[in-house]
């Protein structure tokens, strides 16, 4: 009862270094090759076969990057093959072109403007046929009615939004405006412009979480009233999403184990027992009857 206690942090917790990887190293496999296809044409075709991977390489196994999974090869005729003779060449194909497409909207609604329309190339020349001369665009005039000022209402945009909360993993932001007076007959349209807006922003795929110890509980009474005596107190290592600066013991993802207990022990103000005494005086107890003669 006289010995001195034992003071301090009873655990103590510290970081592991460098761990074998939990992937054992596995180089990268292939199947083997399936049967070559059909030729894709009678003549000057083509052939391919495929293969698969089956096993993907893993820890520091080699990878499949340098392997083929598609071969190509020609047909009809083969490498080193001589064309049949009844393999001629295709004959020439002229150019074909589509349709026009619509009128595009007027660039204009009073004043005089442009507005165009396009078509397309359906099919190209081939094999030294005639080749397309035709425009594949026109463009012409319209709204050249004159633009009474009087009465006219022009387009307007409303203000930007607010910029929206950052997108996981993707590092965007996005705002939106509208169009908040439209024009009449003769107003001018509302200037080109995007009614969406993108913006940078910076966002972690996984949420950011610490390893940290919790703050001290307080300190539990004294383990005696006088005499030596220690007092206790405890906090625990969690996952927490706030940053307690000193208190982090490491950077954490969503599924790190992060758990721990710590005690911490102090001694008590030393106050030396006093026994409380009441003076008794001695006595004795009532003679026993005498023993046998011993002869």
């Amino acid at each position: 009862n006289c010995g001195l206690p034992a003071l301090g942090a009873e655990d103590e917790y510290g970081l592991c270094g460098e761990l074998e990887s939990c992937d054992k190293d596995q180089d990268c496999e292939v199947s083997e090759w399936q049967n070559w296809t059909t030729c894709s044409n009678n003549c000057f075709g083509l052939q391919e076969r495929m293969r698969q991977v089956v096993k993907y390489a893993s820890g520091h196994g080699k990878k499949c990057e340098d392997l083929s999974l598609k071969d190509v090869k020609p047909c009809n005729p083969g490498p080193e093959e001589t064309a049949s003779q009844g393999c001629a060449p295709d004959p020439e194909r002229s150019c074909k072109i589509g349709a026009w497409e619509d009128w595009s909207k007027c660039t204009e609604r009073c004043g005089g403007g442009q507005q165009t329309r396009q078509r397309h190339i359906l099919s190209p020349a081939a094999n030294d046929g005639p080749p397309c001369d035709d425009a594949l665009k026109e463009t012409a005039a319209c709204n050249i009615e004159s633009c009474d000022k009087g009465n006219c209402t022009d387009c307007q945009w409303g203000l930007w939004s607010d910029w929206g909360d950052c997108t996981k993993c993707g590092s965007q932001r996005f705002r939106h405006r509208l169009i908040e007076t439209m024009p009449n007959h003769c107003g001018q349209t509302c200037n080109p412009g995007a009614a969406k807006e993108t913006g940078d922003c910076k966002s972690d795929c996984e949420e950011k979480l610490f390893c940290a110890w919790s703050s001290w509980h307080e300190m539990n009474e004294c383990s005696a009233s006088c005499g030596f005596a220690t007092r206790m107190r405890q906090r625990q290592l969690s996952l927490s999403k706030e940053d307690r600066g000193a208190s982090n013991f490491f950077t954490a993802g969503e599924n790190s184990p992060c758990n721990g207990n710590q005690v911490d022990v102090v001694d008590c103000p030393v106050e030396a027992c006093k026994a409380e005494c009441e003076p008794l005086p001695c006595q004795f107890g009532e003679w026993k009857e005498w023993e046998e003669c011993s002869c």
